[in-house]
């Protein structure tokens, strides 16, 4: 098996050749209006970093550790209990699973045969897709709420809540991240996938190894590309979002494939010896 940094290097080769699917990855960085908005008001020198996972499309903020924009759902849409806060949630869960349908059953093509219908994945694999986003979101959704209604020392309470819920988030994504590449490798439906993944996370080796390795990349990519989009006014958010599409599609290139070769229920996306596609 190739070391980690052959792994990526062989994405990021992906990604530049054929580019196309980078459109959806600069879509989920712009649907994330919190964050956007958060960029261009703030005020001031900000620094951060993330660490990020390979479950999602990649975008911006998965590299971006934008200033703080409250309690959010993992779709990127604004916790509230006003009727168009949910209706703007619902609709923001819908089309973002239907995206990140197309995409993932399209990247799988591409490494494949090079060549992929996009719509063709989303109705395939749309369903799947969309009670992967709902069901987190949901539970996002219904601890904000209650987060909301007992926390009583905003300062010292709340740090420690958002301290636990994000160690909870991680290790939540450990054991899931490999089945939205699972969904379409496999074309199976949401359970068999899941299940799948966690079998892997608990066998640890090469999954355990590539969750760390890949959060720390991501860890050491958001402290440069942080500085870069929040602190350098309206070019830095646009070389942002441009950029860090075409770095998430690498990384998803990247994470398929891994996927592939741990799993021998996935098709083979191509030989390591010669690196010829089959």
């Amino acid at each position: 098996m190739p070391g980690f940094l052959t792994r990526i290097a062989d994405g990021w080769s992906h990604a530049v050749d054929d580019p196309r699917l980078v459109v959806v990855p600069i879509l989920f960085g712009i649907l994330n209006v919190d964050k956007m908005l958060a960029v261009l008001t703030h005020d001031g020198v900000y620094f951060g970093v993330t660490f990020g996972t390979p479950f999602s499309p990649g975008s911006v903020w998965e590299f971006v550790a934008a200033p703080n924009t409250g309690v959010n759902l993992s779709p990127g849409v604004p916790v509230g209990t006003e009727a168009r806060l949910v209706v703007l949630g619902v609709v923001a869960i819908v089309v973002k699973s239907l995206l990140a349908a197309g995409y993932f059953g399209s990247l799988a093509d591409q490494l494949k045969r090079g060549e992929f219908e996009f719509f063709d994945n989303v109705r395939a694999h749309g369903v799947p897709f969309l009670v992967l986003t709902a069901v987190p979101s949901l539970i996002v959704f219904g601890g904000a709420l209650a987060l909301m209604g007992t926390v009583r020392n905003p300062g010292t309470e709340l740090f420690v809540v958002v301290a636990l819920s994000a160690v909870a988030y991680f290790v939540a994504t450990y054991f899931v991240y490999a089945t939205p590449y699972l969904i379409v490798l496999r074309d199976v439906g949401l359970f068999d996938a899941l299940r799948a993944s966690v079998s892997f996370a608990v066998g640890g080796g090469a999954y355990f190894s590539y969750f760390l390795k890949y959060g720390a990349l991501v860890l050491g990519i958001s402290f440069f590309a942080t500085i870069l989009v929040v602190n350098v006014p309206g070019i830095g958010l646009l070389v942002g979002v441009l950029g860090g599409g075409l770095l998430g599609l690498a990384l998803n290139a990247t994470t398929m494939r891994f996927v592939a070769d741990i799993d021998s229920a996935s098709p083979s996306l191509g030989s390591w010896d010669d690196d010829v596609m089959v």
